[in-house]
């Protein structure tokens, strides 16, 4: 709705509503924009939510503690977490 606001009504870039005219693809794609936009967005925090779960689950691995026991310098490691 936010989206609607700022990008529609506001700066008046995308339409509000519509399928727009199906002959021309360019009125198609600035139909398209803003829900494309919408959808994109919401994927990156999902996906950047688990890609960081994921890396603190294997920073806590067995191997990674080895290797920071064994002296690897934090410029070697992928987070400077620890």
């Amino acid at each position: 709705m936010i989206l609607i606001i700022i990008f529609s009504l506001n700066l008046r870039w995308v339409p509000i509503i519509g399928a727009g005219d199906m002959k021309a693809p360019m009125e198609i794609l600035r139909h398209l924009v803003l829900p494309a936009t919408t959808i994109g967005l919401f994927s990156t925090g999902v996906i950047m939510r688990m890609t960081r779960v994921q890396m603190l689950e294997v920073l806590d691995q067995d191997y990674i503690r080895t290797a920071f026991s064994k002296g690897i310098s934090d410029s070697r490691c992928t987070s400077n977490t620890r």
